[in-house]
């Protein structure tokens, strides 16, 4: 008679601990992806509210905004190397442009990542800036009137925190 037990473990408690460290880690890979996405929305953020202290710091010394208003859509990385070219502080915002566009994505209507332009009806007096958040379909804007907010992506120019931001 041979009273040896089995000291191994069976292929259904091999399989239950398999699906249960499969289950841990795709929690913690979706967790980490929020976190991904939460930090680029800081980083986009951060980098719009240092173009508008850029923005501020040419009004001051040139009492004009024209040489950081493109008016345009950034969609590329090259656009901010296109036209951040004249001014004393074109190097700076094309660097925080860079890292914009680095952390966010093109628009949900095909628009850039990065929008910087003046108003019409105070020509180099007045700004705003959008930049899409990756984490949610909003947009963060700032202006020349100190003023920020998150506004939906379905019409950002309504919004008090960019068209209405000046």
């Amino acid at each position: 008679m041979n009273n040896k037990k089995n000291k191994g473990f069976t292929l259904i408690e091999l399989l239950v601990v398999i699906a249960i460290i499969g289950l841990l880690s795709s929690v913690v890979l979706a967790s980490l992806s929020v976190a991904k996405k939460r930090s680029q929305d800081a980083t986009v953020r951060q980098g719009v509210n240092q173009l508008r202290t850029l923005m501020e710091q040419n009004y001051t010394e040139y009492k004009t905004y024209s040489d950081l208003e493109p008016q345009m859509w950034f969609k590329q990385a090259s656009d901010c190397n296109t036209y951040f070219v004249t001014g004393k502080f074109a190097s700076q915002a094309s660097q925080v442009c860079k890292s914009i566009i680095k952390n966010t994505y093109t628009g949900p209507n095909g628009e850039g990542y990065l929008w910087i332009g003046t108003f019409s009806n105070t020509p180099s007096k007045s700004f705003s800036i959008m930049g899409a958040l990756p984490s949610k379909a909003t947009y963060y804007c700032v202006g020349s009137s100190g003023n920020n907010s998150d506004v939906d992506t379905t019409d950002p120019w309504s919004s008090a925190g960019c068209s209405g931001n000046p």
